[in-house]
């Protein structure tokens, strides 16, 4: 904050290309005016950082309304979108200003019941099924789901027609993506 002497001092300031600093006088008026337009600065600098925070805060409340907003028009164009697939599977979202598309999950091995990969894969080498362990000692997923039997609940039968104890076969979920503006 500027003090009534540094007022003073900025009131009469004189910006002239002939006055030169040659005296301990004339350098100390230079640093009074110096401290004056320091004060100065420091003051602006305050008043801008307390205006940006606030315009911060704004803008985050106004960002957080548009994206509460975005989210539920996405919810409804999606929504819409899952209903009309529902009833015909060759259904496409498209209009000028955005579409809406989906991309069926993969089918994954989850393990179940505290068995965990290495449980599986001890498993597979027991039976003899070493094709589906990778070298990593990983399941061969890509294997199991082509030579495996796979029951409407997921359970895995490999060839033998013995069940793969601890795994089901499930679908990820099913990922939308909506594009506005493109």
């Amino acid at each position: 904050m500027t003090n009534q002497l540094q007022k003073i001092e900025l009131e009469n300031l004189e910006r002239s290309e002939s006055f030169q600093v040659n005296s301990l006088e004339t350098a100390n008026w230079a640093f009074k005016k110096l401290e004056a337009l320091k004060a100065k600065e420091d003051e602006i600098n305050k008043v801008a950082e307390k205006e940006l925070e606030r315009i911060k805060q704004w803008q985050s409340q106004e960002l957080k309304s548009i994206e509460n907003d975005k989210e539920y028009f996405e919810y409804l164009v999606t929504d819409y979108y899952k209903r009309e697939k529902e009833k015909n599977d060759e259904f496409k979202l498209s209009t000028p200003y955005g579409k809406v598309t989906s991309r069926v999950g993969a089918k994954v091995l989850e393990m179940q019941g505290g068995v965990n990969e290495q449980d599986v894969i001890d498993q597979l080498e027991q039976k003899g099924l070493v094709d589906f362990v990778k070298v990593t000692k990983k399941l061969n997923q890509a294997d199991i789901k082509k030579n495996f039997n796979i029951t409407d609940d997921g359970t895995l039968i490999d060839m033998n027609g013995e069940v793969l104890e601890g795994v089901k076969m499930v679908r990820k979920p099913t990922s939308y993506t909506v594009k506005a503006g493109e």
